[in-house]
């Protein structure tokens, strides 16, 4: 596996839009470009959740918001915004 490159700082002002907002209830919420950059992780590496290095944060976060997203709609966003923000698509 080549080297995983976490999101650029420009990347990342493309696609924090698209997140939802966190709940202002409960505790606070895991940071959201960590959590991304252990999708993406996860995804190129083609690893179990459970195998995501501690660098990354909780592996359940990551894989919860993954589905959340997915469901929601919202991770279709994230990947053609990334992909126009030259994110390359084997990275996905």
């Amino acid at each position: 596996m080549e080297t995983f490159m976490e999101l650029s700082d420009e990347q990342w002002e493309k696609v924090k839009r698209l997140i939802p907002s966190a709940h202002q209830e409960g505790r606070p919420r895991s940071d959201d470009r960590r959590t991304l950059n252990a999708i993406l992780f996860v995804l190129k590496a083609h690893i179990p959740w459970n195998y995501l290095p501690r660098e990354f944060g909780d592996d359940a976060t990551a894989n919860r918001r993954f589905r959340r997203w997915k469901q929601e709609g919202v991770w279709s966003l994230i990947e053609q915004t990334l992909r126009s923000a030259g994110y390359r698509p084997d990275e996905l």
